[in-house]
């Protein structure tokens, strides 16, 4: 008859099923075993933990190798490959009991891992993640120890297993990665993705209100855009930045310049220029005004009889003291006389000059 002690009070016991002290239960108890995974990849590990309770002895047996796992409660596994086929190992636990009698396990606790050859992924990229719309992305792929390989963009599915590489050409933001699969199982992988960022052409109009002005008038420059993130205008005077994709601005250029309108976003660029011809402010530095020739000097009547004594008439009532001749020849004198002067001082003058 064999003796045990007791896990619960370390007493010693004769083969019995109980406990000669506390009563304790020898049966053994397994709760729990389970593995992390049911398949790893080549290098990878899994781990295994169980829960068993009134043990001697636990040993693991992974397909012919045998470990003695007692007084601990998890094991990491891991496996190398060298065959291009899958390997397959069993894991088994044999449980001894606190009399040393090996019990039997239920198929249950019987466990299997498939270690699979990992695909090789050597390269993945794309020529562009930001386009315009319709231009041309390129898709290149190196991977290595694979079945199938299958190209997903925006969820449409395409075998690409006998390429390496794909063009196209997007209209919308599209996302893209690869499916693997794998070499010996029905397991599908996942690259990591890309998006593809697409752009609109950028529309640009610039104008001015006119292209020649005076120092110190104003030019309005107008723009209207679409598809661009980012608005600005230079010239040598000015710079403005961050403007809004439609409206105006005023500058007061002080000789001739050009306009640079610069409208772009993350995969273009479009300028356009305005050149405004700007002219002085006329100025005036000195007014000449000729002098009046003398007007005596310049006068010349016909020589006219008259009687030796001035003609004086206050009005036109005493025209009837001269003949009709002498009254013609007096108004035709004063209308000439008063088409050159107003002053008294010279019509007196011219007065004597014709009496003389």
């Amino acid at each position: 008859m064999k003796s045990w002690i007791c896990p619960n009070c370390e007493s010693n016991n004769s083969e019995t099923s109980l406990c000669d002290v506390c009563d304790f239960d020898p049966l053994v108890v397994i709760r729990a075993f389970t593995i992390s995974k049911n398949y790893i990849f080549e290098g990878e590990e899994i781990l295994i933990t169980w829960e068993i309770e009134n043990y001697s002895n636990i040993l693991l047996e992974i397909n012919d190798k045998t470990i003695n796992v007692s007084g601990v409660s998890t094991y990491t596994f891991s496996s190398k490959r060298s065959s291009k086929l899958k390997k397959i190992f069993k894991i088994n636990i044999r449980v001894f009991d606190v009399f040393d009698n090996e019990i039997e396990v239920s198929e249950k606790f019987e466990q299997e891992v498939v270690v699979l050859i990992k695909p090789k992924i050597n390269k993945f990229s794309v020529s562009n993640t930001k386009v315009l719309s319709g231009n041309e992305v390129t898709i290149t792929w190196d991977i290595l120890k694979y079945q199938k390989l299958f190209l997903c963009v925006n969820d449409i599915r395409k075998d690409i297993s006998n390429l390496e590489n794909i063009a196209i050409n997007p209209t919308v933001d599209t996302y893209l990665y690869i499916e693997i699969q794998c070499l010996d199982a029905d397991l599908i992988l996942k690259t990591d993705g890309f998006m593809i960022d697409v752009f609109n052409p950028i529309e640009l109009s610039f104008m001015s209100d006119k292209r020649y002005i005076v120092q110190s008038e104003p030019v309005k420059l107008f723009w209207t855009s679409q598809n661009a993130t980012l608005i600005k205008i230079n010239s040598d005077f000015d710079s403005f930045k961050k403007l809004s994709s439609n409206g105006f601005i005023e500058s007061f250029p002080s000789k001739e310049c050009s306009y640079k309108i610069i409208a772009s976003n993350d995969v273009e660029t479009k300028e356009d220029i305005i050149h405004i011809n700007v002219f002085p402010i006329p100025s005036v530095s000195n007014i000449y005004i000729p002098s009046l020739p003398p007007l005596l000097n310049n006068l010349t009547f016909p020589k006219i009889d008259l009687e030796s004594k001035i003609i004086d008439v206050q009005d036109f009532n005493e025209f009837s003291k001269f003949n009709f001749h002498d009254i013609d020849t007096y108004k035709f004198l004063a209308k000439t006389i008063s088409d050159y002067t107003s002053n008294n001082k010279i019509l007196n003058l011219i007065k004597k000059r014709i009496h003389d």
